[in-house]
């Protein structure tokens, strides 16, 4: 049975309590003196954040006492600093998305007045959040942000912190020689600090990845040192931590008393300061420790409460644990119908926690097994032919020396037939039973190939939930008295090409986007350039196409660039934005260009390219801004965002690429067709062309009217 090992984390925060009562006496003394001034504020800050990990409650009160005087006083720094702490409080009750919340509000002033030491502790923070909420990537991101920018400004505490943090993150996804890295390389900083609190909770993780090895007593070892500095500096989480940890490996020694006893302890500190995350933890390990024990009434108790919890708290890891073992609670009793309606409940959590990364070792191991079958298979032929070839040449052998010896050789005969009977029989014997082995491995083939194969149509089923539905797209251009439609045909399940649109306040945006590759891998790059395309939307406020595509290749390098290779992936796009109120347009593309066709006439007969810039939202070599174009609104004109696939499909009698050329010609003689039937004449034509060849690449036509 898997188990959580780490109970606690610990906030970038900077600061330490030390001789917690007296202070807070003292501050509350202090404060019935002041004035609604700056001083108050301060001295609120203080008094909420000396409640954080004892009393959460009161660190909110009092920091939202603090926040009303600040808002008066327009003091950005202080409401950041308010924001912050009350933050802290939500996470220390585990209301995370209250403490994102507020962490947005503290990251964004800090940001606003340039305090990067500020925006270091806020990350750190929200990495601490994402981290507690399984979501692993974003807790390392904001984690390596966070350490980055507390090294620029030597911030050698904070560095510590992050370092501690990270290898959190690390002991989390399994890899435990990082982890184990990251922890020594926190301790030591902190050493040089002096800081016990670094180093308390650094040797707690050490033990947490000591236990996840099995190594009872070793993690107990390291549980203890880390018990002994929380009772130092007197922080009830840490304790409670450090008491649950050693309950954890006493459970994993078999000694249930003294896991009772510690986990218990740890209990009723959680209790006390509201830690819901902590007290499921606990109640988990109650439920296991009473069914070793065989009291499945208890065990059951703690384990539908620690249930009800994680459900409550949202953290579906935790969940699907505690499913499972629930389910192996019933079945130990025999109670077989409860016991299977909770495995199938693990079972469906546990499938929608798969990633397309799992979904590729998959393939590979399947590729590598189809390739091993094909070489027995073939050795297995090779020999039978030799087999038969060698008995048929004993055979010749035999019936010459029969001829020539005779009725004296008879007898001989005879029994060499029935030895050779018998090797047959047992020849066949063999062969059928690799035949039922060969059918085996067949089935298990189908299996694999169908869980593959359903997995990708998940994949798809989440692609399909990111790309905007078409209806919302062509309601919004109703709205302008014009229309829309969008073709859309993937090479594979999933898709590298998608469409985007937002529709905000003032602006229509759309766009036809073809990433790198197709199928997994291109579906995969789609999802971070649709992302950056939409944070540079939403998030950056942008509204210039060249702007958008500038911030959007900044944000795709960044991802990229985490990665330990380089990645060369990127997009080709044409995107759109059309002004809601004067109607007027402006484009740019990236290797994409954008084709109109107007009302033509006897006159008129080609349709108009706008150019692209040259280079793609990726690496480049001698990159530069991308061009707006701002467009004149002609009647009856039609836009085209389209990408490559259409284009470069082979077909045809001759088995030859469209080319964009007859593309063009097709768009222009159907232009005197309405909207709506474009989008079925293009759809026709594509499938007529194609015929029966494969298709190549994805395919994505939008056809806009205004």
């Amino acid at each position: 049975m898997r188990r959580v090992i780490i109970f606690f984390i610990l906030l970038c925060v900077g600061k330490t309590a030390t001789s917690q009562n007296k202070k807070i006496d003292s501050l509350k003394k202090i404060l019935s003196t002041l004035p609604a001034d700056t001083q108050k504020v301060n001295v609120l800050y203080d008094l909420a954040f000396a409640f954080f990990d004892s009393d959460p409650d009161m660190t909110i009160k009092y920091g939202n006492e603090a926040l009303a005087i600040a808002q008066k006083q327009n003091s950005s720094k202080h409401i950041g600093n308010v924001y912050n702490v009350i933050a802290l409080g939500y996470s220390i009750k585990n209301e995370y998305q209250n403490a994102l919340s507020y962490f947005e509000k503290a990251l964004s002033l800090r940001e606003k007045i340039k305090d990067k030491n500020g925006v270091a502790k806020v990350l750190g923070n929200m990495g601490n959040i994402y981290w507690n909420m399984s979501d692993y990537p974003k807790a390392l991101d904001h984690q390596l942000r966070s350490l980055k920018l507390k090294e620029e400004v030597g911030n050698k505490q904070g560095v510590a912190n992050s370092l501690g943090n990270i290898a959190n993150i690390y002991s989390s996804i399994g890899d435990d020689a990082k982890a184990i890295h990251y922890n020594f390389e926190c301790i030591k900083m902190a050493e040089q600090l002096g800081n016990k609190k670094n180093i308390e909770i650094c040797y707690g993780n050490i033990g947490g990845i000591y236990e996840g090895k099995k190594k009872h007593q070793l993690a107990i070892d390291y549980f203890m040192k880390a018990l002994k500095l929380s009772q130092e500096t007197g922080s009830k989480l840490d304790i409670a931590g450090a008491y649950g940890n050693i309950g954890l490996s006493y459970i994993g020694l078999k000694k249930y008393q003294l896991a009772e006893e510690y986990l218990k302890k740890s209990l009723t500190l959680r209790k006390e300061i509201g830690d819901r995350l902590g007290i499921t933890s606990v109640y988990h390990h109650l439920g296991v420790v009473n069914l070793k024990t065989k009291n499945y009434k208890l065990s059951e108790e703690y384990y539908l409460m620690a249930l009800n919890l994680s459900k409550e708290l949202g953290i579906e890891a935790r969940e699907r644990d505690i499913l499972k073992d629930l389910s192996n609670a019933y079945i130990e009793q025999r109670k077989f119908e409860p016991g299977f309606e909770y495995y199938k409940k693990f079972v469906r959590l546990k499938d929608t926690l798969i990633n397309l990364n799992n979904n590729k070792i998959i393939i590979q191991k399947q590729l590598k097994y189809d390739y091993e079958k094909k070489a027995v298979a073939d050795s297995i032929k090779i020999s039978e032919e030799k087999r038969i070839s060698a008995i048929q040449l004993k055979q010749e052998k035999t019936q010459k020396y029969a001829l020539y010896g005779g009725l004296v050789l008879v007898l001989l005969f005879s029994v060499f037939i029935f030895n050779r009977f018998k090797v047959t029989q047992k020849q066949k014997a063999i062969i059928e039973q690799k035949e039922k082995e060969t059918q085996r491995q067949k089935h298990l083939i189908e299996e694999k190939q169908k869980e593959i194969v359903d997995s990708i149509n998940y994949a798809k089923r989440l692609q399909d939930a990111i790309l905007p539905q078409v209806n919302v797209i062509k309601e919004s251009f109703l709205k302008l008295k014009g229309d829309a439609f969008v073709v859309y045909q993937p090479k594979d399940i999933v898709a590298g090409d998608f469409y985007f649109f937002e529709d905000n306040n003032d602006h229509l945006f759309i766009a036809a986007a073809d990433c790198t590759g197709h199928g997994v891998p291109g579906a995969m790059v789609s999802v971070v350039c649709s992302n950056a395309l939409t944070r540079s939307v939403k998030e950056f406020n942008l509204t210039d196409p060249g702007k958008i595509l500038d911030k959007t290749r900044e944000l795709v390098l960044e991802t990229f660039s985490r990665s330990i290779g380089q990645v060369k992936d990127g997009m080709d796009i044409s995107f759109l934005s059309i002004h809601k109120k004067n109607k007027t347009l402006k484009w740019a593309g990236a290797n994409n260009s954008l084709w109109i066709v107007p009302k033509l006439s006897t006159d008129v007969k080609e349709l108009i390219e706008i150019k692209a810039n040259k280079q793609p939202i990726g690496i480049s070599d001698h990159q530069k801004p991308f061009i707006t174009h701002q467009l004149p609104l002609n009647d009856n004109c039609t836009l085209y965002l389209v990408t490559d696939g259409y284009a470069d499909q082979f077909g045809g009698a001759e088995g030859k690429k469209l080319m964009s050329k007859n593309f063009k010609s097709f768009l222009i003689s159907i232009n005197d067709r309405v909207l709506s039937e474009k989008s079925t004449l293009l759809t026709k034509n594509f499938n007529d062309w194609k015929r029966n060849f494969e298709q190549v690449d994805d395919v994505c036509v939008i056809g806009i009217m205004i």
